[in-house]
């Protein structure tokens, strides 16, 4: 029983020590939090900076980069964008540069594919027709005759 009570009295000195309290600041008249101090401006000084040491087995980083390596290359069903399809592979090219000159500032990527007899200029790389959906409706203004397609998307494409 003593120890109980000697257990509790010390946990609550060590709860003491270390709790939050909130302190009216007269000057701005607003509650300010701190941990003995101002807390934020600990943070900021690097007060609780440390250092992480990891030690792992040279055969988990192999096996590991091994996984990396195959998935990066690994592909999955996902949807695109078709915004060109035709047999003038200058014209397809001519829709990829126009669509970066438009669209260039969104980041999305634009593929020219040939399949025979067509070229194909797509763009994005979506899991979901979803997805597509919203960039269907962004582009739909310059390129009204687009539409989703179905594409074997490499797992590092999906945005």
């Amino acid at each position: 029983m003593k120890l109980r009570i000697v257990l509790i009295l010390l946990t609550s000195l060590v709860v003491q020590g270390h709790s939050w309290s909130q302190e009216i600041n007269p000057v701005e008249g607003r509650v300010a939090d701190s941990l003995h101090g101002n807390f934020l401006a600990r943070l900021e000084q690097d007060a609780f900076a440390g250092h992480l040491s990891v030690r792992q087995d040279e055969q988990i980083t192999s096996i590991l980069r091994k996984i990396y390596d195959y998935n990066k290359n690994q592909q999955v069903q996902g949807y695109r964008l078709l915004i060109y399809r035709g047999q003038d592979r200058n014209r397809a090219f001519e829709v990829q540069a126009d669509f970066v000159v438009s669209f260039g500032d969104l980041g999305i990527p634009v593929v020219v594919k040939y399949q025979e007899p067509d070229f194909y200029t797509l763009i994005g790389a979506f899991r979901t027709r979803e997805d597509v959906f919203r960039l269907r409706k962004l582009v739909q203004v310059k390129y009204p005759s687009a539409y989703t397609v179905p594409d074997r998307l490499r797992i590092n494409e999906f945005e």
